[in-house]
């Protein structure tokens, strides 16, 4: 996690065994302490839009 932050990579999304287990990704945004847990068909479909904004 302290990598995301030190690199300036905009969004790391984390599958671990809990989540894996309910089919849920953590999302957390650079600049940000706040993790929002989603689908795994939720973040496909969140990640997705926002990629289709900035063509």
């Amino acid at each position: 996690m302290r990598e995301h932050s030190v690199s300036k990579v905009p969004v790391i999304a984390v599958v671990g065994r809990s989540e894996a287990e309910k089919g849920e990704v953590a999302i957390r945004r650079l600049g940000s302490q706040e993790q929002t847990v989603v689908s795994l068909d939720e973040a496909v479909r969140l990640f997705t839009e926002e990629a289709m904004r900035r063509i």
